[in-house]
């Protein structure tokens, strides 16, 4: 397709032609730069093509549906309730038929992926049955293929898990996401107690289908499904939230509900096409690992389109007891640690690809980066780390001077509403018991240990009914794991401190500095330009004397492939159920080792120096055959002991 922009009677006769062939990329690429092409006539020919990847049928005759409504799902009561409430303002939805057609598709979805029912999937289940309304008592096949698909692309953890965790996750990261954008207007709401529980729920859960009519909720989704990202929702509240910026900074609590809901722009098709050309702007200007996380939210996969299967597979993993027992993947464990920082983080691949665009070739040249290397100077020379010449340096001490830091922000104050990046060397603690377990358990720097099986979607010892730990369980002990590691991290310090002065569009790079060395490795195989002075030989040995990670950094395909065998792991088991009449398996679900505590003090001994000489640790290794020495000798005098003890008995008898 030619990148001019085609007349609307072109475009439509060319979206036609795409229909035809169902070629869903060249659909979704033309809807996406002229959106005025999505006529209602054209409208289920287009979800048919993205949604379920096939061609729209108007002829096809409604068969009976094999579904059997015998066994009512969980909660089925609210279910009922729910089904009267259901656009009860419109007279074709208080039809007998209409009631049915609601009530026979969600009690359908909820048994077939064998989940409660939670409200508000009656009002998304509306729009699906007033373009394809029920004809002869029977509801529409079709509007139950398109009302599954699309809660599975882009809400399915919101009403697909028993727990409310992802909701509550994605509470957090619109807080984050609207602070990363409008730092005083999300300060403000905050000191008013005013928290995205209060407002966003209905937003989330319905993708913004109730608070208006359903002629405007088709025609957002129109544009929701095009976009096919189910982040794409969090950029939509947070434009609803900004475009009454100035009537919420002068309300109270009391009144900023009325304010956020007087917002007209969503009664017009002309309002809605411009807060969807303002979320994609917001979109764009967002980190891509950040909007990774909002998108872990929403459904159980990083891409974009989930498949149906391994949505099944998930389902498989709910308790009896309705608790969910979703084990959490690799990427799961980052978005966890997202909610608990105060600030976006971004990747170093995800930096060089705009501030180094031969690294890569997803350049971005609109979007301006300013850095602050936040690395004492001369540490930066003495250890061969080297300089950013294009980052303003900052040492990490300069923050304990009140008036001087304030006399540098009023200079630093031109580079307001520009992308400000902190990069920081990660703290790293070498004495008593932090180094002991690092070595041990390859635990992080300055973090105190925490139980790996606590972090490994295994058995829970405290819960009499076995199975995996709760999400909430796993969150507390992942969170708990970086808590102190990240509280002395002088750029989410700085970060903190320049969102306070309203400074937007602050992150921090994931991993710091030696990420940024490890990146620029992988992707180049050298430094230069974008860092100067680097002396590759002191700075591995800096890193190895200092227990660092020299590989460190985001490594997005190895989460991907550690979460996919966790998953494996986790389900084996229960996708297997022929196992028990194979005979006893071992249980995958339970790492084989120790515990720290289980370990006697020569276990320790062995397994730190057997880590130290892997790593060429030198100096460790020598300190460890010291103890190992003193033990051995301590040991002697024990067994002399005894063996004197066991003469004085034998010469008393």
């Amino acid at each position: 397709m030619a990148d001019s922009k085609m007349s609307k009677e072109d475009a439509v006769k060319a979206l036609q032609t795409y229909l035809e062939e169902n070629n869903a990329l060249k659909v979704r690429e033309l809807c996406r730069q002229q959106p005025e092409v999505m006529e209602d006539d054209l409208r289920l020919q287009i979800w048919c093509c993205l949604l379920l990847g096939r061609k729209y049928n108007s002829n096809a005759p409604i068969l009976d549906d094999d579904f059997v409504p015998n066994v009512p799902c969980r909660e089925f009561q609210v279910l009922l309730n729910d089904v009267p409430r259901t656009r009860a303002n419109m007279p074709s939805f208080c039809t007998p038929d209409a009631k049915a057609s609601i009530q026979f598709l969600l009690h359908k979805f909820c048994t077939k992926l064998n989940i409660e029912y939670k409200q508000g999937l009656n009002e998304v289940v509306a729009p699906f049955i007033h373009i394809l309304p029920p004809q002869g008592g029977k509801s529409n096949p079709l509007a139950y293929d398109l009302f599954e698909a699309f809660v599975i692309r882009f809400i399915e953890r919101f009403y697909c898990t028993d727990s409310s965790f992802f909701l509550m996750k994605s509470f957090s990261l619109f807080q984050l996401l609207l602070q990363f954008h409008d730092p005083q207007l999300a300060l403000y709401l905050g000191e008013q107690d005013f928290s995205p529980e209060l407002y966003t729920p209905q937003m989330f859960l319905c993708l913004y289908c109730r608070e208006v009519c359903i002629q405007y909720a088709l025609l957002i989704w129109d544009l929701f499904i095009v976009f096919d990202d189910p982040a794409f929702t969090f950029c939509i509240a947070v434009v609803l939230i900004t475009q009454q910026r100035s009537g919420i900074l002068l309300s109270d609590m009391n009144s900023i509900p009325e304010v956020i809901s007087s917002n007209e722009n969503f009664n017009s098709p002309e309002g809605i096409r411009t807060i969807v050309s303002e979320a994609q702007s917001i979109y764009k200007r967002t980190p891509r690992t950040f909007m990774r996380h909002l998108r872990l939210c929403c459904v159980g996969s990083n891409h974009l389109t989930p498949s149906f299967k391994d949505i099944i597979a998930r389902r498989q993993m709910s308790g009896e007891d309705g608790e969910s027992r979703i084990a959490l993947s690799t990427l799961d464990q980052r978005m966890v640690l997202q909610t608990a920082r105060g600030v976006p983080i971004m990747t170093a691949h995800e930096l060089l690809s705009i501030v180094d665009p031969v690294t890569t070739s997803e350049v971005n040249m609109a979007e301006q980066v300013v850095l602050i290397d936040l690395r004492g100077a001369e540490e930066a020379v003495s250890h061969g780390a080297g300089f950013i010449p294009r980052a303003v340096q900052l040492e990490p001490n300069f923050l304990d001077f009140p008036d001087a830091f304030r006399a540098w922000l009023q200079h630093f104050d031109a580079t307001r509403g520009v992308h400000i990046c902190i990069i920081d060397m990660p703290p790293v603690q070498q004495s008593g018991i932090q180094l002991w377990r690092r070595l041990l358990l390859g635990e992080g720097d300055g973090v105190e240990g925490v139980d790996r099986g606590q972090l490994h979607p295994g058995r829970d010892d405290n819960n009499p009914r076995g199975g995996a730990l709760t999400l909430e369980q796993q969150e507390e002990a992942i969170v708990q794991a970086v808590t102190k590691a990240d509280s002395v991290r002088p750029a989410l310090r700085l970060a903190s401190i320049l969102q306070r002065e309203s400074f937007p569009y602050v992150s921090v790079l994931e991993g710091g500095f030696p990420a940024l060395v490890s990146q620029l490795h992988k992707q180049r195989g050298r430094v230069e330009p974008v860092l100067i002075q680097h002396d590759p030989d002191q700075w591995t040995a800096f890193m190895e004397a200092t227990g660092r990670d020299c590989d460190g950094g985001e490594d997005l395909e190895g989460d991907m492939v550690a979460a996919k065998n966790s998953a494996r792991m986790t389900l084996g088991a229960k996708v297997r159920p022929d196992a028990a009449r194979r005979g006893p398996v071992a249980d995958l679900t339970v790492p084989k080792f120790k515990k720290v505590e289980e370990l006697s003090w020569g276990e320790k001994l062995e397994l730190a120096t057997k880590r130290a000489a892997r790593s060429g640790h030198v100096h460790m290794g020598r300190e460890l055959e010291s103890r190992r020495a003193v033990l051995a000798t301590q040991r002697a005098k024990v067994d002399q002991e005894k063996a004197l003890e066991a003469q004085d008995v034998i010469d008393f008898r």
